[in-house]
């Protein structure tokens, strides 16, 4: 029988309510891995259920694939709008190639078959102007629900324009605590020299990149600490050019190891080849450019190396989350950067504070969020290169880096949090505490965002999966926390009334 996981059942709802506050673009935020099909599968039963006919769009092949088993599986009629694939028209649900439905739209081949709601996988990608004019063309009076696990443009700008809610199932950290993702380890073998790389639209150059890695020594390197690192694992490279990633593959065979590339000139016969005997484990390592990033699931991989530098958040969280997903006997995940992406953007373990508006980059934000928090900033062990962070111990050599001589300043008091280490509370400690600040929001006339808000304040992370009908009585430590939050409100409503004041004179 059909089951969701409680966060899984826990989105839906939140879904459901945004939808009941008057949102009609909301978007869905879910690691990769986390189920986000079967969550779609969700939201057309609860559709269907209503009389609407629903309309998924997918970006790839596979992810078409992908959707059209999963609902096929579970018993519900669709037809599937893609080349090569027979078309039943009439039905309630289709799922569809987005390059495939524009194309048959355009050449007159099909009508835009009529949808009440609209399912957007891979939803960073909907802002690019050909997708978003499809959508904003024939569907601007459906219910528009993105899915992915990175709602940010490549770039780092928020998605806003086209969306209106956010609507947060969990985050890489909480599923790996939950053991619904395996954990993963880091390691940076080298470090690169990024002095003087051309940035383009938020990110590296690609053609700057293969003229700095597409050496012949930073490629030797990279197949030589495969082998030290990960050579009993499947393993995905991440390279910056079809050229680097050739050059890679021969270095990888030259080494006797089985290993493939895959790329965007390959016809779509080549590409499955190449993704079959991945599937199969008949090879050992692929390399790519650009084409496994989002979108493929193949859960025997256990090892990503990244062989290029990035500043995109969204593009370094979806290049790991290829090696999350759980296997028999798959016990944890490596990461082996050599493009410095590890000390640039931390670890994807971490809470990223996603917003939908703004002008700021996503990297921008969570660079400078974990770069205050010191006990979480990466820390590459000198004697194993493993990236670890919160102990000048390394985990798992054991080596002890030395302290690093710190200067005392002395300040200026100020009202300031002395903050538990949350994330040592158990989810049923968490649920109390929320529990508590409702009730507080409650007795004071608040609305419950007030307390989701404070919870995050104090937390980092919003509140997620905890039930809103549930309140608990405010113990003492949690009273001297609103009663701070009271002070440091006045204080600053004192501070914005003194420099009004000034500015009248």
């Amino acid at each position: 029988m059909f089951e969701l996981r409680p966060y899984q059942l826990a989105a839906l709802e939140s879904l459901r309510r945004s939808l009941r506050q008057g949102h009609r673009r909301p978007i869905l935020v879910s690691p990769t891995g986390s189920g986000k099909t079967l969550m779609a599968k969700g939201i057309i039963d609860g559709a269907l259920a209503k009389g609407k006919r629903v309309l998924f769009l997918a970006p790839r092949r596979e992810l078409v694939k992908q959707a059209s088993g999963t609902l096929a599986h579970h018993g519900i009629w669709h037809t599937v709008l893609m080349a090569g694939e027979d078309c039943h028209a009439g039905e309630d649900v289709a799922v569809a190639s987005w390059d495939t439905l524009r194309s048959w739209i355009k050449r007159e081949k099909i009508h835009a078959p009529h949808a009440d709601v609209v399912l957007v996988d891979e939803a960073h990608l909907s802002l690019a102007p050909t997708y978003r004019e499809l959508l904003e063309t024939h569907y601007a009076d459906a219910v528009i629900i993105g899915l992915t696990a990175t709602p940010a443009r490549g770039d780092g700008k928020p998605l806003g324009s086209l969306y209106d809610d956010l609507v947060i199932a969990a985050n890489v950290g909480e599923l790996i605590d939950q053991k619904h993702l395996v954990p993963i380890r880091y390691f940076a073998p080298t470090k690169p020299d990024l002095e003087g790389l051309k940035v383009v639209q938020g990110d590296y150059e690609a053609r700057g990149i293969a003229s700095r890695f597409n050496v012949p020594q930073i490629v030797g390197d990279v197949v030589s600490h495969w082998w030290r690192l990960a050579s009993d694992r499947q393993t995905v490279v991440f390279a910056a050019t079809i050229a680097h990633a050739v050059h890679l593959r021969d270095k990888f065979v030259e080494s006797g190891v089985s290993a493939d590339v895959i790329h965007c000139k390959l016809s779509t016969d080549e590409r499955d080849e190449v993704l079959r005997k991945v599937k199969t484990g008949e090879t050992r390592v692929i390399c790519n450019v650009d084409v496994l990033t989002f979108g493929w699931d193949q859960p025997s991989v256990s090892c990503a190396v990244i062989a290029r530098p990035t500043k995109s958040l969204v593009r370094y969280f979806q290049t790991v989350g290829r090696v999350l997903r759980p296997a028999p006997g798959k016990e944890n995940a490596l990461v082996i950067d050599h493009g410095g992406v590890v000390d640039e953007l931390g670890f994807v373990e971490e809470p990223v504070d996603w917003q939908l508006n703004g002008d700021e980059r996503i990297q921008d934000r969570h660079r400078a969020k974990i770069g205050k928090s010191k006990e979480r900033e990466p820390i590459t062990c000198g004697n194993c290169r493993s990236v670890f962070a919160g102990s000048r111990k390394c985990p798992y050599c054991g080596h002890e880096l030395p302290q690093k001589a710190r200067e005392l300043k002395a300040v200026d008091g100020e009202l300031e949090e002395v903050k538990d280490k949350v994330p040592k509370w158990t989810r049923e400690q968490k649920a109390q505490f929320h529990a508590e600040l409702l009730q507080v929001a409650r007795k004071r006339g608040y609305s419950d965002g007030w307390a989701d808000h404070k919870y995050r304040e104090k937390t980092g992370v919003w509140p997620r999966g905890f039930d809103k009908r549930r309140t608990a009585t405010p113990t003492e430590g949690t009273l001297k926390y609103v009663r701070y939050l009271d002070i440091k409100a006045a204080k600053s409503r004192q501070a914005r009334a003194k420099r009004e004041a000034r500015a009248a004179v």
